[in-house]
């Protein structure tokens, strides 16, 4: 298991794109994990900065309205609860909608 400490600017890190969903929202934005970090480990983990943070910061970031798709809004930064994620996952994981079926 990868192990994070308080990030440094200087650290390489690689921008993953994720989609988030929280109560109501569904949010696009980009993390930004330590290279070779798994996005599991990251949202396990606690002290990423002060100890105990509860908050992952997400760049590039629109957040729709869950029931219909509408765009809320958009800003280039935004703070998440990680206590509120109902799930999140890497765009790049996203098939086609339409559940497969099952014989």
């Amino acid at each position: 298991m990868v192990e994070f400490k308080k990030f440094s600017s200087k650290m390489k890190k690689a921008n993953i794109r994720v989609i988030i969903y929280v109560s109501g929202f569904k949010i696009f934005g980009n993390i930004h994990l330590p290279i070779g970090g798994r996005l599991t480990d990251f949202l396990n983990t606690k002290g990423l900065g002060a100890e105990g943070e509860v908050f992952i910061p997400v760049t590039d970031v629109s957040i729709h309205d869950i029931s219909d798709g509408r765009l809320l809004h958009y800003t280039s930064f935004l703070n998440v609860n990680k206590d509120k994620i109902l799930f999140i996952f890497p765009f790049e994981d996203v098939k086609d909608s339409k559940p497969e079926k099952k014989d």
